[in-house]
């Protein structure tokens, strides 16, 4: 996901809207965690036919893309543009704009009944699991 948001970033002349929504994500050491724990929970403990994988607390969009701007150096531009004119920028560039939807409607999901069925509690959240990430990501977008 993160080097589709660089992309967008580095595309678009500013914000949009200041980006103001709000994402569930998950580290992927969670993920993996919650993964081995259903697939080894008694059938008994688990409530639910579906679950969100997510961590409880979600992230406001403009924190994810000023750590992700951050990590890929790059300026993000005080211009604030609304979704019509993003997306017109986006098509005028020839970037597909329907990743753009994700990050300007709140996309949050429930996940508490996941860590609660398996009776885990959540890491520490969003900032340390990105700062974290961070080295692994700078990686990847130079290779890119």
């Amino acid at each position: 996901m993160v080097p589709g948001l660089a992309r967008l970033l580095s595309t678009l002349p500013g914000t949009v809207d200041g980006w103001p929504s709000r994402t569930s994500m998950i580290a992927v050491s969670e993920l993996a965690g919650l993964l081995v724990a259903t697939a080894l929970a008694p059938a008994a403990d688990l409530t639910a036919s579906v679950y969100h994988a997510a961590h409880p607390e979600p992230v406001p969009v403009d924190a994810l893309l000023r750590a992700v701007a951050a990590c890929a150096g790059i300026d993000r531009p005080d211009r604030d543009l609304t979704a019509d004119q993003a997306r017109a920028v986006l098509e005028e560039r020839g970037v597909p704009a329907s990743g753009l939807d994700m990050f300007i409607t709140d996309h949050v999901f429930d996940s508490a009944p996941l860590w609660s069925d398996l009776r885990r509690a959540p890491g520490p959240g969003f900032d340390t699991d990105f700062a974290q990430a961070a080295p692994w990501y700078r990686k990847v977008l130079r290779s890119g």
